[in-house]
């Protein structure tokens, strides 16, 4: 094989990977049975923070990759008007590691790389993540009632495991 029929083929090859990888898809995929756990993350949601302060957005998930991954996008405004933001958090179960993983991106340039355990009786994803900004610890836990709301909580720790702040919100699924 010449030198430029093996550049063609490894360009064009992750094209043709990409191109039939689906992002249209309904569900998980069958190859990793755990990830239908993240049904949960799936639809429209009214987002909503309790305290410390008050705002409101919209969260949107779907299943992407072939249903290896669900996909969110958000945006979050303050009540008072002071802050407003978007971002991207994407979710799948770790066949390797077993264990779920999540990436959260966020338009103020952050980013924060949790894994998580699901918890089928209480119907809880529990998230932890070291804190990008310093040497404490992020801990999110996420209930799920039958209607496919959410209510969850962030606990964010010191380096000695002492609480520092926590923020409560829901998700409410929108029609």
């Amino acid at each position: 094989m010449t030198w430029l029929a093996r550049m063609i083929l490894l360009i064009a090859l992750p094209l043709i990977s990409a191109a039939n990888a689906r992002d249209d898809v309904k569900g998980p995929s069958p190859d990793v049975p755990e990830a239908a756990q993240l049904k949960v993350f799936v639809g429209k949601f009214q987002l909503e923070v309790s305290e410390p302060i008050k705002a409101k957005g919209v969260v949107e998930g779907k299943w992407v990759h072939d249903g290896r991954f669900v996909q969110q996008s958000f945006n979050l405004k303050e009540e008072k008007g002071a802050a407003s933001f978007t971002g991207t958090n994407l979710f799948t179960f770790d066949p390797k590691r077993k264990l779920f993983r999540s990436w959260r991106f966020f338009s103020s340039g952050d980013a924060i790389e949790f894994t998580g355990i699901w918890d089928e009786a209480k119907q809880t994803m529990t998230w932890n993540a070291p804190d990008p900004n310093d040497s404490g610890n992020l801990r999110m836990v996420g209930v799920f009632d039958k209607s496919g709301g959410q209510v969850w909580t962030i606990f964010k720790d010191d380096a000695k495991g002492k609480l520092e702040t926590e923020i409560r919100g829901t998700h409410t699924p929108l029609k």
